[in-house]
C-alpha cells in the first residue's frame, strides 16, 4: 500500500517544478518511504521469529512428555519466552508502519489543499482576461 501511495504522488506531480509543488507533499513521500522501510524490516523480523519458533517445535517435540528432567524443563521453558519475544518483537515496527503511512496521508491532503489554494479558480483567471483584453486597458 505505501509503494502504491508513493507511486500515486510521484504521477500526479509529474511535470512540476520543486517550486510548484507544495512541501508537505514532500513530507508525504519521505513518511511514506519510511513507512515503506519499516514495513520491509517488520517482515524481515517476523520471518526469524517463525523461523525460531520452528526450531524450538523440532526441539520440543524430542523431548520425552514425562518424567522430563527439571533442568531441561527450565531450559525449554525459557526457549518459549525467547521465541515469544522474537515473534513479539514487530508488532511496534508494523503499528510504527501504519501511523507513517497514515501520517504521510495527512501531509499528502494538506499539500493538495495548498496546491488548490495557490491555483487560481476558472472565474478568477476569466476576470484576469477580461481586464487584460478589455478596451480600457489598452495603451496608449
Amino acid at each position: 500500500m505505501t509503494a502504491s501511495a508513493i507511486a500515486f504522488a510521484v504521477h500526479e506531480t509529474e511535470g512540476h517544478s520543486l517550486i510548484d509543488t507544495p512541501w508537505p507533499t514532500g513530507v508525504a513521500v519521505a513518511l511514506w518511504g519510511a513507512s515503506f522501510a519499516i514495513g520491509c524490516f517488520g517482515l524481515d523480523a517476523r520471518q526469524r521469529g517463525m523461523m525460531t519458533n520452528l526450531q524450538y517445535l523440532e526441539v520440543v517435540k524430542d523431548v520425552p512428555r514425562v518424567g522430563a528432567d527439571p533442568t531441561l524443563v527450565a531450559v525449554i521453558t525459557k526457549a518459549k519466552g525467547i521465541v515469544q519475544t522474537d515473534i513479539d518483537r514487530p508488532l511496534p515496527r508494523f503499528r510504527r508502519q501504519l501511523h507513517l503511512l497514515f501520517l504521510g496521508a495527512v501531509a499528502y491532503i494538506a499539500g493538495h489543499i495548498m496546491d488548490m489554494a495557490s491555483t487560481p479558480s476558472a472565474a478568477e483567471k476569466a476576470k484576469v482576461a477580461a481586464r487584460i483584453y478589455s478596451p480600457s486597458a489598452k495603451t496608449r
